[in-house]
């Protein structure tokens, strides 16, 4: 038999998944599942769900840090000096954000999307807010504009490259998608990146 043990950081392992694999899937599918779908990770969820890892026979270990790794005797060493064997070992530590200078993490109206606790937070923030900008016009940024779209909220997505989605598809799906959102009152502005921040007078930001 084979067995497969995932060591996670978190005290809550899907609290951290990346928020792709909390998400519908295909991006146009967002204006149907809406933002209920944005911050929703059940037991069930594959992957990023423990019950989901569990059927496939994964066991993991929330809350658990790796503190070492004995190579010569084929071992991770935890935080808690638990010895863990294996025949082969996969190091997949996940990403963080790129925080960029312009938009500095933990402003007021500015969220760095990743994990189910932002995605918590932005959904809280939504629900209050008439108008949003999504820097990044991939697939976490489009989810993100769909669902704010479906909610009413006025939505604008900027992104540098001369069309969206272009690392993760060809040309005729990103124009399908883009449609897709044009059509729904997304304002999608390819080519093009913010040059400043400021503060309006009520104190939300306001992108140049």
């Amino acid at each position: 038999s084979h067995s497969v043990s995932m060591p996670d950081g978190d005290t809550i392992a899907r609290a951290a998944a990346p928020l792709h694999r909390a998400l519908a899937g295909a991006v146009v599918t967002a204006f149907d599942t809406g933002l209920a779908g944005l911050a929703r990770v059940n037991d069930d969820t594959p992957i990023a769900g423990p019950k989901g890892i569990a059927a496939t026979g994964v066991a993991l270990k929330g809350g658990t840090r790796v503190a070492a790794i004995d190579r010569a005797a084929r071992m991770i060493v935890t935080d808690a000096g638990e010895r863990v064997g294996y025949d082969a070992l996969v190091l997949a530590t996940g990403s963080i954000n790129r925080v960029l200078p312009m938009f500095p993490a933990g402003r007021t109206g500015i969220y760095y999307l990743r994990t189910e606790a932002e995605a918590r937070a932005l959904k809280d923030h939504l629900h209050r807010s008439q108008s949003l900008v999504v820097i990044g016009g991939g697939l976490i940024g489009l989810e993100v504009a769909a669902s704010a779209a479906e909610l009413g909220v006025k939505t604008t997505v900027v992104e540098v490259a001369p069309r969206i989605l272009a690392r993760v598809c060809d040309e005729e799906t990103s124009a399908i998608i883009a449609q897709a959102h044009h059509a729904r009152g997304v304002d999608i502005r390819v080519g093009t990146a913010p040059v400043a921040l400021r503060d309006l007078p009520d104190g939300r930001p306001e992108i140049a």
